[in-house]
């Protein structure tokens, strides 16, 4: 028997998120998958703004 806490949620538990669905639009993305392939140089220049301001809550949701 599996027991769902928050250190192994179901995968059901998991879609009913608001949060797991905002993360993945944000990996549908592509201005903020492209922003998470050149930020790193850019970061600190446009800290605070626009997109910058997103990747600083979210950093790189980019999947592999």
């Amino acid at each position: 028997m599996v027991i769902n806490t928050p250190q192994s949620p179901t995968k059901q538990k998991v879609e009913q998120s608001l949060y797991y669905w905002w993360g993945y639009a944000l990996t549908l993305n592509t201005c903020y998958t492209n922003l998470c392939a050149k930020v790193q140089a850019e970061k600190n220049a446009n800290n605070g703004k626009g997109m910058y301001k997103v990747y600083n809550d979210f950093g790189d949701v980019r999947y592999e």
